[in-house]
């Protein structure tokens, strides 16, 4: 079976995405350790009147119209973040996709096409399951609707990926990932 060109530019976008996606972590993730350092500490008091040095300092102080916010869950660290189970759900289910991805695309550059199905597959799982942490933790009014069509793409890439599950162990991951996504997905709305 020969490999036709759409199939190879869908694999080649969704390489470029993932590399894109991949450099975009690393380059914030290094950009807030700089930013963590820089953070000013300040003491405040204890119960027994002796200063401790605060992790840090007030995201709020020195700003005026932040009156009244006191004590919101984030704020005091209270309280897990909306869909929080369906958001870890599909930060895994992107992790082990990306990485299934990765697996077919080497597949597909040595010319064995019994992966394309499950790469373009992955791919537009990917697509779906990277925007979705983001309406997730903001509860947005659009999540019941878009949680719908990631449930839908879940099911084909685990459909996609178990004839392989068998023999490839990054395939077995991303569609044991895309199922619990479904079943997180399905409590949505």
């Amino acid at each position: 079976m020969a490999i036709h060109r759409r199939e190879l530019l869908l694999v080649g976008a969704g390489l470029i995405a993932a590399k894109a996606t991949a450099t975009t972590l690393a380059c914030a993730k290094e950009n807030r350790v700089e930013e963590d350092e820089k953070i000013p500490t300040k003491k405040v008091p204890t119960k027994a009147g002796a200063t401790a040095p605060e992790a840090k300092a007030d995201a709020h102080a020195g700003h005026e119209g932040h009156e009244g916010h006191e004590g919101h869950a984030a704020d005091a660290g209270a309280g897990a973040p909306a869909n929080a189970a369906f958001a870890a759900a599909l930060a895994d289910c992107t992790e082990r996709g990306e990485a299934c991805l990765q697996h077919c695309i080497a597949a597909l550059s040595t010319g064995d096409t019994s992966m394309a199905e499950c790469a373009s597959a992955v791919n537009e799982m990917l697509a779906i399951c990277r925007g979705m942490g983001v309406l997730a933790v903001s509860n947005s009014k659009h999540l019941a609707a878009a949680a719908k069509v990631c449930h839908s793409l879940c099911s084909d890439c685990a459909a996609a990926c178990k004839p392989h599950s068998g023999h490839h162990a990054t395939c077995k991951a991303c569609a044991e990932a895309c199922e619990a996504t479904m079943a997180e997905a399905s409590k949505i709305g």
